[in-house]
């Protein structure tokens, strides 16, 4: 059974569920925490995630034995990325992941995905820009049942568990959308069309493996 709590402001849905899972002898779990503001929302490689004028704003937490066998908790990112990706395009919305955890439309990020992991438990947070001026959004309106009724509907679909061999076949196919890209590493700067990505979701660059851009 979820746990579904709802704040109309809170500093960070991540922050406020892994300090429950730090603090509860046995927490319930899987919980879901939404908001619809954040004062100090936590984004892509730690970086704080910027407010618009509405967005979809939640972190849940479950345990790890939940997760499909063959998935490397590593790319645990790269997977409910992708299982975002797929929710939305269902929804008639072109997104794609931009490696590692980036959602984006065309060549603009319209949200992201972070995740951590608190003692036998993953924390995932998830930011998709719904209305903004000054960012790329998915340019549509929700009110709140909307947005728990499209959070519910996503956990749905997170718990039919999909393989990790599925989603990486999937993301395959889609992993040239990052060629146009670069990123910083260490003191060099890389392009994604030197990459290739491996079984285990790193990217293999210059005889150099991967995991995460932070």
């Amino acid at each position: 059974m979820l746990n579904f709590l709802f704040f109309e402001e809170i500093d960070s849905t991540q922050k406020w569920l892994v300090e429950y899972l730090k603090r509860e002898q046995t927490p319930l779990v899987p919980f879901c925490v939404m908001s619809d503001k954040q004062s100090s929302g936590v984004g892509s490689r730690g970086n704080e995630w910027e407010s618009v004028e509405s967005a979809i704003l939640f972190s849940f937490a479950f345990s790890q034995s939940d997760l499909p066998k063959d998935l490397p908790l590593q790319s645990l990112s790269i997977y409910i990325s992708n299982l975002m990706s797929e929710f939305l395009e269902k929804r008639g919305f072109e997104v794609w992941v931009k490696w590692p955890n980036d959602l984006y439309i065309n060549e603009n990020k319209i949200g992201g995905v972070i995740t951590q992991s608190v003692r036998e438990f993953c924390v995932c947070g998830i930011g998709i820009n719904l209305l903004s001026s000054h960012f790329a959004s998915l340019q549509t309106q929700m009110d709140k049942a909307q947005k728990e009724q499209f959070i519910r509907e996503f956990l749905q679909f997170f718990c039919t568990y999909p393989t990790w061999s599925v989603i990486l076949s999937n993301y395959k196919l889609k992993f040239y959308k990052n060629y146009p890209f670069s990123f910083h590493y260490g003191d060099k700067t890389l392009s994604f069309e030197d990459a290739l990505l491996c079984e285990d979701g790193a990217i293999m660059i210059e005889n150099q493996k991967i995991y995460s851009l932070r």
